[in-house]
């Protein structure tokens, strides 16, 4: 996966989180992002929103040392996300990464990852 991703150049993952109706486990915010080319999807569940920004930030950092320059992520104009973009361009990480943001609950903007959630 790796290679083949390294070699189209910018990558973008779309990102969610959010409370499902359905869900009823302790750690219910459920964090996904999906991979624009591959479709390839990361899933996590946290007990709040904002505790997703550190272990993003892990994930990209990680998804870079295998060759995946990732260049944009599409997410929803919400604190969290705006934390996570904070801490991504700050000195501890010092991403270069544009954040597009869309309108809450805007899948037609955002489908990659809203419409996965209706699976």
């Amino acid at each position: 996966m790796t290679q083949t991703l390294a070699a189209f150049g910018e990558q973008k993952l779309h990102t969610w989180i959010g409370q499902e109706k359905d869900i009823t486990i302790p750690k219910s915010q459920w964090h996904i992002l999906v991979d624009n080319f591959t479709n390839y999807k990361f899933s996590h569940f946290y007990e709040k929103k904002n505790l997703m920004v550190e272990q993003t930030c892990e994930l990209i950092k990680e998804l870079r040392s295998k060759g995946l320059m990732l260049s944009y992520l599409r997410l929803e104009n919400a604190g969290e996300n705006k934390l996570l973009e904070a801490r991504c361009k700050s000195s501890d990480w010092q991403f270069i990464i544009t954040f597009e943001y869309t309108a809450r609950d805007s899948p037609q903007h955002n489908h990659m990852a809203e419409l996965d959630l209706q699976l």
